[in-house]
């Protein structure tokens, strides 16, 4: 609409400006050369808009958050955020930590993950970091560990569950069967 609604203002400036030719007034036929310049420049400046009105993203990806069909129409501003894309050639994990094991595990131990959508396959990474707040998940304390997956052949999405072994230092088998125990015992009884 506004658009052609420039397009005729630049028309009618255009005619003004010709039958300012005829006449003898040089100021005016100047005002109207530069109206007529004026509403040229704001037409190209909405026609650029419009050959630019698709939104990209400027990764690839899969949109985590936004609908297209509810934000057709609706006007926005520079800056505000219609979309969330993740991208998908690398993924990280966020690996849940009980809190009475956080003390056996330290950034650069070996993870491997199995996810429940593809259980026959094993992925392999290292852990990168542990964040230092503790956080609730399914009612319990965890700590959140870290790890970068590359997703190669795309089989990775966001949102996908499965389970993590850290391998950590090597344990006598006592140590393994017992320390629970040990570690609750001595919690209850000290």
């Amino acid at each position: 609409v506004q658009l052609a609604e420039s397009i005729a203002a630049r028309n009618a400036a255009v005619k003004k400006r010709d039958d300012s030719l005829v006449g003898t007034n040089p100021a005016a036929l100047q005002m109207a050369q530069l109206e007529s310049d004026r509403l040229s420049r704001e037409v190209q400046l909405l026609e650029f808009r419009i050959e630019n009105l698709v939104v990209r993203s400027p990764i690839d990806g899969v949109v985590l958050t936004g609908n297209l069909e509810r934000s057709e129409g609706v006007p926005v501003t520079a800056g505000q955020k219609l979309f969330e894309v993740a991208p998908l050639a690398e993924m990280v994990v966020e690996i849940a930590i009980p809190e009475t094991e956080v003390r056996h595990v330290t950034p650069g131990m070996e993870v491997k993950l199995r996810l429940e959508s593809e259980s026959g396959r094993v992925w392999d990474s290292t852990l990168e970091g542990l964040h230092p707040i503790s956080e609730v998940k399914d009612g319990t304390n965890v700590f959140i560990g870290e790890a970068t997956l590359e997703n190669e052949d795309g089989e990775l999405r966001p949102g996908m569950k499965g389970s993590i072994r850290v391998i950590t230092e090597r344990k006598p088998i006592g140590w393994i069967a017992f320390h629970r125990v040990w570690e609750y015992l001595r919690l209850k009884i000290w």
